[in-house]
């Protein structure tokens, strides 16, 4: 038999540019690696068996002559291909390393941030993520799907959930931080949410995988509706303090010149007695004069302190005794008819009575029919209407004129505080009266309102239980 050709698996077109390829397959590799470990460049003689062509395998000791060179040469080959298969295998390692620490990074982070999501819904801020340049949910925790509402949802885009902040643009504001990858910040931003208006602290911040690439937003909110509102309370109750405190220098300008007026005249009538002693008549009346005077400087400093007590929060328990809410009203009206004139109509269908401090409720009603009469319709009467509701009387105050506008309306029961109907009309008073008056009803356990306007005119209503 001649030299038959001889077939190697050397030739196999594994050995091709599968080897040279740093991205090839690890399981062409592992082939390789077996085939060179063992049958690889083994001589091989065909032989004919029916239809089929099989190779038989030729032991290396049987070669000579050119085989054997041919065989030496082969050899070589395979040492020369086992060097670079090593070669090979060392540049894979080298050029896989790099993808297996990424992978094994981003499985990190991912559980990172699966535990960082499971924190996340058990804390009370509001944190939603988005992703993607649509910026869609993937996670909304409890307390901001309480904010956002049903249209937020996992999947669905955030300008379908995520309230329209005033003066910022949602979707801007998200796709400016997913493409700089810069965080930004909000305080005490407002936002509409049904019918109401609420402020949050909110933070924005690009989620990082661990190659510093931007995968989503986080938004994580925090809100701050009652700490605005204590804030803008305590702004106002500054501002209220600074208008008292001009107030207050303002009301003791004005106690040291109505105090002066009676003392004034109580010295002058002590001169003239002291000049007319041999005129009993003009001595009664200049004495009289002198008693009136110290009554009136008297009363002024009564309601003072009676005035601050009130303002105090101090609101002693009334002396009570039985009394007529009728007689007590006549008596008011008697004294002021000197003054001012019949002036005034009486509506008390029946007797109204009740245990009440007298002397206290003659001065609530003193300074409501007074002030009926000084600021209300010169030309039309003060009508006073008694009666009883359940337990309680009844006693209603009303005159006709310029209405008392919405805003005096909440502030004239304050101290030192004087309508603009009031300033208006040039009678003086140190806005001390109502205060006193709503003051002295609320030590009976009873109510003191107003109501105003220009077609029903004003009333004044006061509400007492009559126990």
């Amino acid at each position: 038999m001649g030299r038959g050709p001889l077939s190697f698996f050397a030739a196999s077109p594994l050995l091709g540019p599968t080897i040279s390829s740093p991205s090839s397959s690890l399981v062409a590799l592992a082939t390789l690696s077996v085939l060179l470990r063992g049958a690889l460049l083994k001589p091989s003689l065909p032989l004919r068996r029916g239809t089929r062509v099989v190779h038989m395998d030729i032991p290396s000791a049987d070669l000579t002559g050119a085989h054997a060179q041919e065989m030496a040469a082969l050899r070589a080959e395979n040492a020369a291909l086992r060097a670079s298969l090593c070669a090979t295998r060392e540049q894979l390692a080298i050029a896989l390393a790099p993808l297996d620490v990424d992978a094994r990074a981003q499985r990190e982070a991912d559980a990172h941030l699966r535990s960082m999501e499971s924190l996340f819904m058990q804390t009370p801020a509001l944190i939603n993520i988005v992703r993607g340049p649509e910026h869609r949910y993937s996670f909304i925790n409890p307390p901001a799907q309480v904010v956002l509402g049903p249209a937020a949802k996992i999947g669905g885009r955030a300008s379908d959930g995520l309230p329209k902040f005033e003066g910022s643009q949602t979707e801007a504001l998200l796709e400016s931080i997913r493409v700089s990858g810069q965080p930004m910040s909000i305080k005490e931003h407002t936002a509409t949410i049904g019918s109401e208006v609420r402020s949050f602290d909110i933070t924005w911040a690009p989620l990082l995988d661990h190659a510093g690439t931007v995968q989503g937003i986080i938004t994580f909110a925090i809100e701050v509706t009652e700490q605005v509102a204590a804030r803008e309370a305590l702004k106002a109750m500054v501002v209220q303090l600074r208008d008292e405190r001009v107030l207050r220098e303002r009301f003791v300008a004005m106690l040291t010149h109505d105090l002066r007026t009676p003392l004034f005249a109580a010295r002058m009538g002590g001169q003239l007695i002291a000049r007319i002693a041999d005129a009993p008549a003009d001595v009664l009346r200049f004495a009289q004069r002198i008693v009136n005077s110290i009554q009136r400087a008297d009363q002024m400093i009564t309601d003072l302190l009676d005035a601050e007590r009130i303002i105090g929060g101090d609101h002693p328990a009334p002396a009570r005794e039985a009394c007529v809410m009728n007689d007590l009203i006549a008596e008011t009206l008697d004294e002021l008819r000197i003054i001012y004139g019949d002036r005034f109509a009486v509506v008390a269908p029946t007797p109204v009575e009740g245990r009440w401090n007298r002397q206290d409720l003659r001065r609530v009603l003193d300074n409501l029919c007074g002030n009926a009469i000084k600021y209300g319709d010169p030309t039309r009467p003060v009508t006073i209407t008694v009666g009883v509701i359940g337990e309680a009387a009844h006693v209603d105050v009303h005159n006709e004129g310029n209405p008392i506008s919405a805003d005096d309306l909440t502030t004239m029961f304050h101290p030192y505080q004087r309508s603009a109907t009031a300033t208006a009309s040039g009678h003086k008073g140190w806005g001390l009266g109502l205060t006193l008056a709503s003051g002295i009803v609320a030590a009976h356990g009873g109510t003191l309102r107003a109501e105003s306007s220009i077609e029903r005119g004003t009333t004044f209503q006061i509400v007492l239980p009559l126990g």
